[in-house]
């Protein structure tokens, strides 16, 4: 489960740069992505047991939604132009990077209650 939805992040996150239209549609793309990636890490760092990762699948369904729908509007964009690829990494590479391993700390934490409250899991892997 863990490496499922930490599977699912990085190639979101690494994904984002290489995907797009406009330039300003690329880098909204990216914002979108890392807002949601840090909801998702606020609210699963708020969970401390099953009664509280019970209480957040609510959220964690929403914040999946986000995530489809970012996804859906990424395969609408074209390909960005190389250089602006280039800028776009280099500008966001670091701050996913942490996300990544603040999310990857998050689900060792949280990645054993999963199995308790499969609703939460099933959240998360449709990310």
């Amino acid at each position: 489960m863990k490496k499922a939805l930490l599977g699912a992040v990085a190639v979101l996150c690494l994904s984002l740069p290489a995907c797009g239209g406009a330039s300003d549609e690329h880098e909204a793309a990216i914002q979108e992505a890392m807002s949601f990636m840090n909801e998702m890490a606020i609210t699963m760092e708020g969970v401390s047991d099953k009664a509280s990762l019970e209480a957040a699948v609510p959220k964690l369904k929403e914040i999946a939604a986000r995530g489809e729908a970012l996804k859906v509007k990424m395969k609408a964009m074209g390909d960005p132009k190389p250089e602006r690829e280039k800028d776009l990494k280099a500008k966001y590479e670091p701050q996913m990077k942490a996300l990544q391993e603040r999310m990857g700390k998050v689900m060792q934490k949280v990645g054993p209650l999963m199995m308790q409250v499969p609703e939460a899991a099933k959240a998360l892997q449709s990310m």
